[in-house]
């Protein structure tokens, strides 16, 4: 399988390509086609073209969570492609109304019924579910291993509340070196969605963000200390894990930080 970073905090690696605060990726995995993530803006299609990737053979469209930093490009992608010929998958409250600080709005740019109307088929599901032959997505995953707090708020009810981002998900694909598992921000809690995914197979990679830019010491070095039991060969952090974790992934674990046009191939 092949992952192409289509949007990533950085382009630090490939002339030409631009950077945004967000996250995309482009999975070609035994003959299907997976945009993971649209980032903040209408860049991950952009930087795409650049790339050669065409886009309007998308098969799956998988959103991790409903924040806006993954969920932006939504409408530059239902504009510019034909997304009725496209399967759509996520949480069922990634459209949630979500605020954080002076922002009055951090959530999905669009309604389920738009998504609905815009997508030949809508997948939205709690458990894992396999979507494809060999490619899982995780559903709300339980907080087991790890506490990984709040992330801003979000309102039920009416009233504005610590939001614990239950929507966070991430994406499993088996092959024939391993499993791989695709984060986009890990508000689940890193820990939670590796101890998942090694229910499908030995670990062969990690890869997105890991949300550990606000970690305390304690459990930034309990995770470390996982990481380095499990031993995942392909180690590739980036987004929302944080310059310190890191660049302590990269001295202690052999990571490698994934930046915009990243390729990685299993």
């Amino acid at each position: 399988m092949k992952i192409t970073i289509l949007v990533e905090n950085t382009a630090t690696r490939c002339p030409g390509l631009s950077s945004e605060f967000g996250f995309s990726a482009f999975v070609e995995y035994d003959g299907i086609n997976v945009l993971f993530d649209t980032g903040s803006t209408g860049l991950f299609a952009r930087n795409a073209l650049k790339l050669g990737i065409n886009l309007a053979k998308t098969d799956f469209v998988v959103i991790s969570h409903g924040h806006w930093d993954h969920t932006g490009g939504l409408p530059y992608l239902i504009e510019g492609f034909d997304t009725k010929n496209m399967i759509f998958i996520s949480h069922p409250d990634i459209f949630e109304k979500k605020v954080h600080g002076s922002r009055p709005y951090i959530g999905c740019p669009l309604k389920r019924e738009e998504v609905e109307r815009a997508f030949g088929k809508c997948m939205f599901m709690s458990a894992p579910t396999e979507f494809a032959p060999g490619a899982i997505f995780l559903g709300e995953v339980e907080r087991k291993y790890e506490d990984p707090g709040n992330c801003g708020d979000h309102v039920v009810n009416g009233r504005t509340v610590p939001d614990p981002v239950s929507d966070d998900s991430a994406a499993v694909f088996k092959t024939s070196r391993g499993v791989v598992l695709l984060t986009g921000c890990s508000h689940s809690g890193i820990l939670n969605l590796v101890k998942v995914a090694k229910q499908y197979g030995k670990l062969r990679a990690v890869v997105g963000g890991f949300h550990l830019h606000d970690a305390s010491g304690l459990r930034l070095s309990g995770i470390l200390s996982e990481f380095e039991k499990t031993a995942v060969p392909v180690l590739r952090p980036g987004h929302c894990t944080g310059a310190i974790p890191i660049r302590l992934m990269m001295q202690n674990l052999g990571a490698k930080r994934i930046t915009t046009g990243d390729v990685i191939t299993i």
